[in-house]
């Protein structure tokens, strides 16, 4: 089922979606992992609380080494079952850092940016991930392969031109 919402999504693409094919090389293998960007940040800035949004199969979570962790996910990871949607409705903590990786949609990045913003300490960090597409269709919407980045990228774009951010993208595991 899924091969076949992919391919008609495929098309979907290609005629309605932006004209633009060229390719990002990069070997993400050769670089660093988001964890080991995350637990650097951590031990040097001491941070005590974190959270992340979209743990997946705990590919990250389980290799954040900090005091206190919360982990969001409404399917497999984590340590909460739930949308971020509905954590940050009835969340009462705050947190020096949070990682997002949920749905990978411009909407949906960009109200856990907004939301995480409301509940990060101050001198917190926030980590984007997948901001590197490497090609048109890693980021196209709706999905229509396997590995996908989405549209992540944008709220990127949006946040460079505010001023009381400081927004950088590493070349590091997908962009981060």
């Amino acid at each position: 089922m899924n091969k076949f919402k992919n391919r008609i999504n495929k098309i979907y693409n290609i005629i309605f979606g932006e004209k633009f094919y060229k390719k990002i090389d990069f070997n993400w293998d050769n670089f660093p992992k988001r964890y080991e960007l995350i637990n650097k940040v951590i031990t040097k800035k001491n941070y005590k609380s974190y959270l992340e949004i979209g743990c997946d199969e705990n590919q990250n979570f389980d290799k954040i080494n900090i005091q206190e962790k919360i982990g969001i996910d409404p399917k497999k990871g984590g340590n909460i079952k739930m949308t971020s949607d509905s954590f940050f409705s009835t969340n009462q903590k705050n947190f020096d850092c949070i990682f997002i990786d949920g749905l990978h949609t411009y909407e949906q990045a960009k109200k856990d940016v907004i939301n995480s913003i409301n509940v990060l300490n101050e001198n917190g960090m926030i980590f984007l991930h997948d901001c590197l597409p490497k090609s048109y269709f890693h980021q196209a919407t709706p999905r229509s392969r396997n590995t996908w980045n989405g549209d992540v990228w944008k709220v990127i774009i949006e946040y460079r031109v505010k001023e009381d951010f400081d927004t950088f993208t590493c070349i590091i595991d997908e962009g981060v």
